[in-house]
């Protein structure tokens, strides 16, 4: 098996509990960790970027687990994968607390 990590994928989206969060949008870091059978040809990564992406873009989500739901269940399905895990944090969640991010993490396998 070859695990990959994809760190950092900056997105601007309207996901979030409040409405402002939906009509405004924010910024949204996404990281995956996907892993494949040890046998060519192997996946590109920027095939599983593109498809987080799209996923990402598509909708507003709630909640940040439905988005990494998504793009999991999504990745699993398209690419054939046997494992991955999706982080979405909110970079600034809109509290009234100094707090760095909120993330989520999903995790699925076929």
């Amino acid at each position: 098996m070859i695990k990959f990590n994809i760190k950092g994928i900056k997105l601007y989206g309207f996901h979030g509990l409040y409405e402002r969060e939906r009509e405004l949008g924010q910024f949204f870091k996404l990281d995956i960790v996907y892993a494949l059978e040890n046998k060519k040809p192997y996946l590109d990564y920027t095939d599983v970027i593109e498809t987080a992406t799209d996923v990402f873009s598509e909708h507003k989500y709630h909640y940040i687990e439905d988005v990494a739901n998504a793009v999991c269940d999504k990745l699993i399905a398209v690419h054939n994968l046997s494992y991955v895990a999706v982080t979405v944090t909110k970079l600034h969640p809109p509290i009234n607390i100094d707090i760095e991010n909120v993330s989520c993490t999903v995790e699925k396998q076929k």
